[in-house]
């Protein structure tokens, strides 16, 4: 059985080392054939920033941070350890931009004297938007951007839930798979950064075969 988790995080800004994870959530995954997959769990876990102060205040709005709605939070060490726990497991992570995602999970595990999770291979469907924008296919490689080329129903009062995130992120890999369009296979250590000029691409496969 191959399993498949989508990960996606929501974090006080951009910088691991200074900035938190406040929402974190996968999505497990049973592939049952090569376009067929029945779904294991949901897991969505929103988590107390212990330092507020050095928040970026345009991602606290843009993820609609608010101390009412966080106050039943857990605590960042409870979270990951569940999370890894589940990525540990996994056999292919699916995210968008999923290296933000793995560094910030990385460095909150290191603050918490947590393991770090054992990234299996990785599928980042920004590789394939990056793709389609340079042949102008789209305007935008962002998650938004893929939901409307791919005709995508996207809620924007829910855009920036870790959990919403994911199943947007679901659906645009089914529309990647059923389009044959390419996917690129990559690991934390030979990763996909959209945003170094000279990133290595690692494996080109098409139609999503392990």
């Amino acid at each position: 059985m191959i399993q498949i988790t989508v990960l996606d995080t929501e974090t006080t800004g951009l910088d691991p080392t200074m900035h938190e994870i406040i929402e974190v959530a996968c999505i497990q995954y049973k592939k049952i054939s090569s376009n067929r997959f029945d779904l294991l769990s949901k897991n969505d876990f929103k988590i107390k920033p212990t330092n507020i102060l050095l928040a970026d205040n345009k991602a606290l709005q843009l993820n609609g941070y608010n101390e009412e709605v966080w106050k039943d939070g857990v605590d960042a060490g409870s979270a990951l350890g569940d999370i890894t726990e589940i990525v540990n497991k996994t056999d292919l992570l699916i995210g968008q931009n999923l290296l933000f995602d793995m560094k910030f999970v990385v460095s909150c595990c290191e603050k918490n004297d947590l393991p770090v999770p054992d990234f299996p291979t990785y599928i980042d469907i920004k590789y394939t938007a990056d793709g389609l924008k340079k042949k102008g296919e789209t305007t935008s490689s962002s998650l938004d951007g893929l939901c409307k080329y791919f005709g995508i129903e996207n809620n924007q009062q829910n855009r920036h839930s870790a959990l919403y995130d994911c199943e947007l992120v679901w659906e645009v890999y089914k529309k990647i798979l059923n389009g044959d369009l390419p996917i690129g296979y990559f690991t934390y250590d030979s990763p996909y950064d959209p945003y170094e000029k000279n990133n290595t691409l690692g494996e080109f496969i098409k139609n999503g075969r392990e």
